[in-house]
């Protein structure tokens, strides 16, 4: 490809795009299963927890803000100030 220029400007582009689609993809289901692991692990679930907030709902708030939930949204789900 790098020794046919006409051919490695019409190429380059399209393997650029997959490569760079294939590591977004490869992200995004890395962050999937990040989130499952967190959400199936037995002991962020709220056992025995007799604060205001559990830390479980704590890190599902933080979580959900830095998704770009705004804080009025955070607030009117969670009945919180």
């Amino acid at each position: 490809m790098l020794t046919n220029q006409e051919i490695s400007h019409q190429q380059f582009p399209d393997t650029y795009f997959k490569w760079k689609t294939e590591e977004k993809t490869a992200m995004a289901s890395e962050e999937i299963d990040e989130e499952m692991d967190f959400l199936e692990d037995p002991l962020t679930f709220e056992k025995g927890w007799h604060g205001r907030m559990s830390p479980y709902v704590k890190e599902t708030i933080y979580r959900e803000y830095y998704r770009g939930m705004t804080i009025k949204d955070l607030s009117l789900k969670y009945g919180i100030l």
